[in-house]
């Protein structure tokens, strides 16, 4: 299964995008003078022969090695000692994890490991709500295999349909036709695997956090049972033009996305196009650990292809490479290495392993997405008990005989992944030795979740570019005052109150200042300049940075956010180009790929002069293989709320006796106006003539009453009403009480 591809295949295009910001002051030469560092041959210069090796690479079609892997990421500052007290430790004894999946015989594993990350960060961060930091001691026991639940459970299909679904208008005008687009009407991607940066611009874009019920992760006109199954792959995956991917409604929001070390250390040599093993990182694994009790589930990807059956897995070979991702929801210190040295397999040097949950299915799973799963679990090879007793009397043999040949692909092997429960049901999760030589780096999520209140009302962004195009190569100058920035409209009456930053190694610093602009500036230093900080960050990665005092906002006020982002010692710091980066290779390949930038969004400071990606992308020489975007900056606002302008007056109506007992009666006696929001109006028992509130209904936009026919003696019935204007974006809700007179004669 191609799932996750640590070595970066050239097979993404760019169209390049012409995009000019509003501020036109003359660009450095770039092609003379550029900063960029971009050694893509390694000879210590950057210069036109990286640009050709690029093209090169691509004419042969020979992969290149991801060039950057976040940095020295174990040297990180990060406080262990909690986890580092505590020998075994289980997400799922917590209810801090949702079960195991299905995504067989798809390649959308990332999309299962990224969703996994995030509703488990999510059921942290609520817990965290009821209970504080405290961990409860259930953690510590024996891990927790099977009857759980969850009350998070998103769409994978979801995820994986939109890499491949370019920018909406409805989503966002100027950014319109960014993103991916597949030449295959969908198949390609979910089944040519993907990686978690995927996911990770989708979810702080405040996308792709689908409900499973809305797109469930079954093909168009499937049917629930195993023979569908085997169709998967040529089924129809497509979701309604409709489908914008904007989160469900009350969906966590992820804040952050911080990339962990790998456990074991590694050199690329990118001329043979291999890793060089170096050593097990200990302070990696207490990273991990921790990481674990802050954020919940960790993403990580391994090599599957070294054995995909067994409930225990150890690599020491140093040429593996991970091409699966799932997610490590615990550990034990004291899991022997004897338990993974069973069939002359080789044992690692040390006690200790991740326990690891899998998306190739368990049996609690398989019984609840396949109709007669108790039955054709005892087929083999995929096909149902019927196929499987078919084809042994074809062959003149018994199910029993063939079993015995191969009992690795009886289905209940080979659909129930994993460890085996006391009635040999596979659960789903398996243990990997803590420092195994093919686990990469894995990546936790921070969340915000609706149950205590968003912590923002909106989100202004222009990067919906996938982040792995950018992290291929991580563009950075040897111009260390580099400044990259992007300029926003606000909509309404807003507090700025957070922004965002992407750090591509740990340790590093995001110097940010904002300026409020009238239009007429020629960069956006020249503006009021409202707000600076400089902030440390441990881990690369996606941050939300809280702002130590909000901004205030009025609606049409333009608002530039610009960041200097540097990282590395004195003797060798460096900034990066914080865009949005695409790799143009002239239309090949099976996913066409399209960065926007339009006139007056992103700003750069690049060797002693302001420019805009749009002259980057015609002066620099780089530009050949490469087109920018806009930078990668988000900026968070609330809402200031007003008073609600609703005003409701009363009136006293009038019916006759003998006009209700013919039919019934409609009566208006409310004028409600000036309203902010949507208005509903329910009847008060309490402050209504018993004789006449179970007589009336009433309509709940307008107010008017509905007096249902009977037979009612004469007088004035007092009726009271309870009017309440739902306030919306920028009005606060207001409830008004009346108390109307109905005048029966």
């Amino acid at each position: 299964m191609k799932n996750i591809k640590i070595i970066v295949s050239i097979l993404l295009s760019v169209s390049l995008a012409a995009g000019i910001c509003a501020y036109t002051a003359s660009s450095a030469s770039a092609k003379a003078k550029s900063s960029i560092i971009f050694d893509l041959n390694e000879d210590n210069v950057t210069d036109e022969k990286d640009t050709e090796a690029v093209f090169d690479y691509q004419k042969k079609g020979t992969p290149i090695m991801q060039s950057f892997v976040y940095g020295d990421l174990a040297s990180t500052d990060y406080d262990t000692s909690q986890a580092d007290g505590i020998s075994r430790y289980f997400l799922t004894n917590i209810s801090n994890s949702a079960p195991p999946e299905f995504q067989r015989p798809l390649g959308d594993c990332w999309a299962y490991a990224a969703n996994g990350a995030l509703s488990s960060s999510a059921l942290k961060a609520e817990s965290r709500i009821k209970s504080g930091n405290k961990i409860d001691s259930k953690a510590f026991a024996e891990p927790v295999l099977s009857n759980l639940s969850s009350k998070y459970n998103f769409s994978e299909r979801a995820v994986a349909w939109l890499i491949g679904e370019p920018v909406s208008s409805s989503l966002s005008v100027s950014q319109s036709g960014e993103g991916y687009k597949y030449n295959d009407s969908g198949k390609y991607r979910f089944s040519d695997g993907g990686y978690g940066s995927y996911a990770e611009t989708l979810f702080t874009a405040w996308r792709g956090v689908i409900d499973e019920k809305q797109a469930p992760h079954q093909p168009n006109g499937w049917n629930g049972t195993l023979e569908n199954l085997i169709s998967f792959n040529d089924a129809d995956w497509t979701l309604p033009e409709s489908f914008t991917g904007k989160s469900s409604e009350k969906a966590p929001r992820a804040t952050d996305c911080l990339h962990l070390p790998a456990t074991s250390r590694f050199n690329n040599d990118k001329k043979q196009g291999k890793r060089i093993w170096l050593e097990a990182d200990k302070k990696a694994v207490s990273i991990v650990k921790q990481a674990l009790i802050d954020y919940g589930e960790v993403a990580v990807d391994y090599d599957s292809s070294v054995d995909s059956v067994s409930s225990t897995f150890y690599s020491d070979k140093i040429e593996s490479l991970p091409n699966h991702a799932v997610t490590i929801v615990g550990w034990d210190d004291n899991f022997s290495k004897d338990n993974f040295s069973k069939d002359g397999k080789t044992a690692p040097p040390e006690d200790g392993a991740w326990l690891v949950k899998n998306s190739w299915g368990s049996y609690e799973c398989m019984k609840a997405l396949f109709k007669n799963w108790d039955e054709d679990r005892n087929g083999i090879n995929g096909m149902t008990y019927k196929q499987t007793e078919d084809y042994a009397k074809k062959t003149g043999t018994t199910v029993e005989k063939l079993k015995q040949k191969r009992s690795n692909v009886e289905n209940k092997y080979l659909y129930e992944f994993g460890i085996r429960d006391s009635s040999d049901r596979g659960t789903g999760y398996f243990w990997i030795y803590y420092c195994d030589r093919s686990l990469d780096s894995g990546y936790v999520f921070n969340t915000d979740v609706a149950s205590d209140g968003y912590d923002y009302d909106n989100n202004y962004q222009y990067d919906f570019a996938m982040y792995n195009d950018d992290l291929r190569f991580s563009l950075r100058t040897a111009d260390t005052s580099t400044l990259t920035g992007n300029i926003f409209t606000c909509e309404g009456s807003e507090a700025l109150k957070a922004f965002s930053a992407y750090t591509n190694e740990s340790d590093s610093t995001v110097k940010t200042d904002i300026y409020l602009l009238n239009g007429k500036e020629s960069n956006p230093a020249e503006g009021e300049l409202v707000y600076t900080s400089s902030d440390k960050i441990k881990f690369a990665g996606f941050h939300t940075i809280k702002m130590s005092k909000s901004v205030t906002l009025k609606k049409g006020r333009k608002f530039a956010v610009v960041q200097n982002i540097t990282s590395g010692s004195e003797g060798g710091k460096v900034a990066y180009l914080g865009l949005e980066t695409g790799l143009n290779n002239n239309g090949s390949g099976a996913v066409e790929s399209r960065v926007i930038c339009s006139e007056g969004e992103t700003c750069v400071f690049l060797d002693g002069s302001w420019t805009t990606p749009k002259q980057l992308n015609e002066n620099l020489d780089i530009a050949r293989a490469f087109t920018f975007g806009n930078a990668k900056i988000k900026a968070f606002t609330v809402n200031i709320k007003k008073a609600n302008t609703i005003k409701v007056t009363a009136k006293t109506k009038s019916v006759k006796a003998k006009s209700l007992k013919r039919k019934k009666q409609v009566v208006k006696p409310l004028a409600i106006k000036s309203a902010k929001g949507s208005v509903k109006v329910v009847k008060v028992k309490n402050g209504t003539d018993k004789k006449l509130f179970k007589k009336f209904t009433v309509n709940s936009k307008s107010g008017a009453l509905t007096i249902k026919k009977g037979k009612y003696k004469k007088g004035v019935y007092k009726v009271k009403l309870k009017i309440t204007a739902s306030g919306g974006k920028y009005y606060k809700p207001k409830t008004v009480n009346k108390t109307v007179k109905i005048k029966i004669k």
